[in-house]
């Protein structure tokens, strides 16, 4: 499971951005990839993640959202991902 890009990430102790929908995601799913893994593209500020990413100067590209919902676990053939505006859009 994969939820590649999360806005609205807290900071944590260590400085890191923490996701919490991809963490509560990668929990349900059993921890079976690691976080970075499951939501790699982390932003700060609670808006449409293109709108976060260009207000911290970053720019989210086609390849990175291709790169992060590309199935690497040789065990697996189904890769459910979460697209843009999350489970009710």
């Amino acid at each position: 499971m994969r939820k590649p890009v999360e806005s609205g990430c807290e900071t944590g102790s260590d400085g890191e951005l923490l996701p919490a929908d991809g963490d509560a995601l990668n929990r349900t799913n059993g921890e079976r990839e690691s976080l970075p893994i499951v939501t790699p593209l982390r932003l700060r500020a609670a808006l449409a993640p293109d709108r976060a990413a260009r207000l911290e100067g970053k720019k989210l590209t086609l390849a990175q959202l291709v790169d992060a919902a590309t199935l690497d676990v040789v065990d697996e053939d189904t890769l459910i991902v979460e697209g843009a505006g999350g489970f009710y859009s």
